[in-house]
């Protein structure tokens, strides 16, 4: 049986170009169309589900 490490099974939303990594405390799915990467700048079209 594995250990208890919760974080593993929790999706992220990874930016495709700059690596950033979302966080929020809104589910990735619920934001906006326009959304973008506070980093970069790439819209939420370029994030990548991990």
């Amino acid at each position: 049986m594995k250990g208890g490490d919760n974080m593993s099974q929790e999706v992220q939303y990874v930016c495709s170009v700059c690596q950033w990594v979302y966080d929020g405390e809104t589910p990735f799915e619920e934001l906006p169309d326009d959304y973008e990467c506070p980093i970069c700048g790439q819209t939420k079209e370029v994030f990548v589900q991990e």
